[in-house]
């Protein structure tokens, strides 16, 4: 335990001190869910941003020593990076990418560019943050151009903050795919404000966000009004729901058998996590679920439903998951379009019935392996692999990626991608 202690401090790469938690590292957010689940946090922990208004002073109470060895990894980790995170400084980093095509995302996973070097500086106060990302990328599809994903200008009071610039997110609990917003195409410039509060009678804690976009890409409907609340009434439940509102019809899309159904389009959905009791062996078992309707015709509803486990095995830190997303739709131009990764545009989610299986592993020197094997179902079946391996060098962190498909109806059955970041 002191060994794995001593190289998480020395290892674990410094994080850029932003007032949430972003949607970066599968990881980490494993740390924080592995927390809630065991009762430690009280907080609703599965909408990314994160911010850490919710589960700061939870985390500065706690005394590790009283905990068990696994959640004291867990805690540790991320002690560490609010430690980080509330020093009031500048950060900066920079991140060179290479992959020779776009790939499903799943959580932490942002597979837009086909190269590119992406930098940003920041700084934090205890009033307001702003990072300004300076970009020079090839976008799957596009060609080479400057960008300014993920920056952002955020002022904050009490239990309010504003923010507007370019954030990746991601709303629900599951860990491979999700129906809300995910991160299938890059960020959208965005102007949201959230509230967050644990402390709420009744309820016990409280989460809201609120965001109008102007979504890029190749999307049909070029705005978006998006909105979450989100709660843990009782320590083993969280629950919530979105709205979401897409108008303005693309010209490009004026003549297809969308504009038939609607000039906007509307998506309500419910998502939970259940967290079970802890296992003989010190794992800790967890139940989640999301549905999604929408008010097109021509898509039925879909849904996730999955089961995960995490805890030590062999005093490394596991996490396995097992996922399943049903998502039809009847329109076969829908289809066509939100199959291929690279066409999805600012859509949340791909159309097709998916089956997932596989595991994040945290290993002691900071090592960290992500395996997974996908069935999924469209016009026929496919099978696809997904594997990724991190790991510390020359003072940033390397990460290396390789995807397989059997799918028909992608273009290259082969990806992989490496990319290398450094934080000042």
């Amino acid at each position: 335990m002191k060994l794995k202690l001593l190289l998480l401090f020395l290892f674990t790469s410094p994080v850029v001190a932003a007032p949430w938690i972003e949607a970066d590292d599968a990881y980490f957010r494993s740390n924080i869910q592995l927390l809630a689940d065991a009762g430690i946090l009280n907080a609703p922990v599965n909408s990314y941003p994160l911010p850490w208004a919710l589960i700061a002073d939870e985390i500065k109470t706690v005394h590790p020593e009283k905990l068990a060895s696994h959640l004291q990894t867990a805690y540790r980790h991320v002690r560490f990076k609010l430690q980080r995170a509330e020093g009031k400084r500048f950060n900066a980093h920079i991140k060179v990418v290479g992959e020779n095509s776009a790939a499903p995302a799943a959580f932490g996973q942002t597979n837009h560019a086909q190269w590119g070097i992406f930098s940003s500086a920041e700084y934090v106060s205890d009033y307001f943050a702003f990072r300004a990302n300076a970009n020079f990328a090839q976008f799957h599809g596009d060609k080479a151009k400057f960008s300014e994903d993920g920056s952002y200008f955020a002022p904050n009071f009490k239990s309010f903050s504003l923010n507007m610039g370019r954030l990746e997110r991601w709303w629900g609990p599951s860990w491979q795919s999700t129906l809300t917003q995910g991160q299938n195409a890059r960020p959208m410039p965005a102007i949201a404000i959230n509230y967050a509060d644990i402390n709420i009678p009744l309820i016990n804690s409280l989460f809201i966000e609120s965001f109008v976009a102007i979504v890029d890409g190749n999307s049909a409907y070029s705005r978006k009004w998006a909105n979450r609340i989100s709660s843990r009434p009782f320590q083993w439940l969280e629950v919530a729901a979105t709205y979401t509102h897409h108008w303005q019809l693309r010209d490009t899309w004026a003549n297809n058998s969308l504009a038939t159904e609607k000039n906007s389009r509307q998506q309500i959905s419910a998502d939970f996590r259940i967290s079970l009791p802890m296992t003989l062996n010190a794992l800790q078992p967890g139940l989640y679920g999301q549905w999604q309707q929408d008010s097109l015709s021509s898509i039925q509803d879909s849904f996730i439903f999955g089961f995960d486990l995490s805890g030590d095995v062999l005093e490394q830190q596991v996490r396995f998951v097992a996922e399943y997303k049903k998502s039809n739709a009847g329109n076969s131009q829908w289809i066509n379009w939100l199959t291929r990764a690279e066409q999805a545009g600012n859509e949340s989610m791909l159309f097709g019935d998916t089956f997932s299986i596989g595991s994040y592993l945290q290993f002691e020197n900071d090592h960290k392996l992500t395996f997974f094997v996908h069935h999924e179902k469209m016009q026929s079946d496919a099978m696809r692999i997904n594997t990724s391996y991190r790991l510390p060098l020359f003072s940033g962190m390397l990460n290396c990626s390789f995807n397989y498909t059997s799918a028909a109806w992608e273009k290259e059955h082969y990806q992989g991608g490496i990319n290398w970041e450094y934080r000042f």
